[in-house]
């Protein structure tokens, strides 16, 4: 799954029921701490290229995967998480990211002069990207949670490389469990 920082992708990511990875959190477990500092110690560039190594790295399969919300900046992390299989695009509200990124503390990636402009800088980069790399786009303005979740199931059970073998939605399974 690929979106902005804050659309939700390791809350949907986590709540499906299937193996799952977040880039961040297994990048923030390599270094011994948090993105944050990893950027202010080391350079954005150096998380970019950690990044890169990690999904170089990945050998799974069936697996949920949320990936940072810069990773569509970088051609080499594309490449690795398109061989991995199909891209979710999880487009919340633009109104909705600036409110959760502006609030403090600001992340890494904006600028605290100009807060705003680089988030619509920000924005206006990314969310090209992300319609361009993704293979499927999931709006989330206006659906609850458990709306979310079915669309995300429904996606997942068109391809047969995360559905269980007979397409079931293993979803209601365990819920009938």
């Amino acid at each position: 799954m690929c979106g902005f920082k804050g659309c939700g992708k390791t809350y949907f990511g986590s709540k499906l029921g299937l193996p799952f990875l977040d880039t961040d959190h297994l990048i923030e477990q390599k270094e011994g701490r948090p993105i944050r500092e990893i950027v202010q110690l080391k350079s954005l560039n150096f998380f970019r290229k950690a990044e890169e190594r990690l999904l170089a790295s990945l050998e799974v399969e069936n697996h949920i995967i949320a990936t940072g919300g810069g990773t569509v900046l970088s051609p080499v992390s594309v490449t690795h998480l398109k061989a991995l299989g199909k891209l979710i695009f999880l487009n919340a509200p633009k109104s909705l990211i600036q409110k959760r990124l502006l609030s403090p503390p600001l992340p890494t990636f904006l600028d605290p002069n100009d807060p705003i402009g680089s988030f619509e800088k920000m924005w206006s980069t990314r969310i090209t990207e992300y319609e361009r790399i993704c293979d499927f786009r999931l709006d989330l303005e206006g659906k609850s949670d458990e709306q979310v979740l079915e669309e995300l199931w429904r996606v997942i059970n068109l391809e047969r490389s995360f559905a269980s073998p007979h397409g079931e939605n293993l979803m209601e399974k365990q819920s009938e469990l």
